[in-house]
């Protein structure tokens, strides 16, 4: 391959461009929309579908055990008035 012919402005201005390095530095990776919208939503189902099924798992857990606290709290406030 031959060099291509660059008017003579073209290559002073890449020369003298401001605040350009001659090294290339790579942006940090950011939060995957995925990963993002997981952050923000609470249902099971949405993060089944989002192919992350640890945390749906985790969030399954945290409802049943906050419904069996529900029931248990119920169920004893029932027993307490009984015995009262």
């Amino acid at each position: 391959m031959q060099d291509l012919d660059l008017p003579p402005e073209v290559v002073a201005e890449a020369r003298t461009a401001p605040g350009e390095d001659s090294q290339f530095v790579a942006p940090t990776p950011g939060v995957t929309p995925t990963q993002r919208w997981l952050q923000k939503c609470s249902l099971a189902a949405d993060h089944v579908a989002a192919g992350d099924f640890a945390s749906a798992m985790r969030l399954l857990n945290r409802y049943l055990n906050s419904a069996a606290a529900g029931f248990a709290s119920a169920s004893w406030l029932c027993w307490s008035m009984r015995m009262a």
